[in-house]
Formats: C-alpha cells, structure tokens, sequence
C-alpha cells in the first residue's frame, strides 16, 4: 500500500510540474476555446504600449490571447480604459482612401470609412462592433 501511495504521488508530482512533456523543445500551443457570452463588459488591452485595442468581454480577450500564443505573438494585457482611449487618439489617422467597411454589434449595422475608422470608433465608444463585410452595409 506505501509503495503504491508513492508510486501515485511520484506520477502526480511528475505530470504537475511538466515532467511528462515528451516534447519540451516545441513551442507552447494553446487549443483552448472558450464559448463566450454576448454579453458587452468591454475590456481595453495593449500588447506593445502603443496600440489599443477593446474586445467585447474577458472571455473575447481570452480567446485572442490563445490564438496569438499559437502565433507567437505578445498576448494583450488589460489597460484602464482612459490610457487605451490615449493611444488611440496618439495613433496615426486612418488613410484618405474610402474602402467602406461594414461593421455589426448586438442588432445595430453600421458603416465606416474603413477598418482603421471602425476600430478608433471601438476605441472612442467601447462599441465593439466585428466586421460584417467588406463595403457598405445593405440598407434596409
């Protein structure tokens, strides 16, 4: 009976701390995908102190910052909201060239200059509004 209490705690302490990596030298991966709520609690994030960006809620960001530790990118932190608004209005202004750009958020269609004029509005208003599609949105 000692042996096997210690043979269990020997295969737990093991697979705790990452012993049982039979791959130690490939990057990390993430395969995580969380269902997240529509529910708007905006949260302001950074990933280089220079660009802002607002996701939906926590779970959004969590998402996100799976897929960019699968791309090997700095994941986004939470900001206070006045600092992510700061470097948005720091940003460089959105091309002169129209490529209008559909966005949505909840049930509300909306049409934007470009992508760049759709994500500082996001950054203005937390509105987390999502591409819809490339151009004008379809009047109703």
């Amino acid at each position: 009976m000692k042996n096997s209490l210690f043979l269990i705690s020997l295969i737990l302490h093991l697979a705790v701390f990452g012993f049982c990596d039979s791959k130690p030298n490939e990057p990390k991966r993430c395969s995580i995908a969380y269902k997240c709520s529509s529910l708007a609690e905006p949260v302001w994030t950074t990933s280089d102190d220079v660009h802002c960006e607002v996701f939906r809620n926590n779970c959004y960001l969590l998402n996100d910052n799976c897929q960019r530790v699968n791309r090997d990118e700095p994941e986004a932190k939470k900001i206070e909201k006045e600092r992510c608004q700061e470097l948005c209005e720091s940003a460089p202004p959105c091309s002169e060239v129209d490529t209008p750009v559909c966005g949505y958020y909840d049930e509300e269609k909306q049409t934007f200059a470009s992508q760049c004029d759709m994500k500082k509005f996001v950054c203005k208003t937390g509105k987390t509004f999502d591409l819809f599609a490339e151009g004008e949105c379809p009047k109703v």
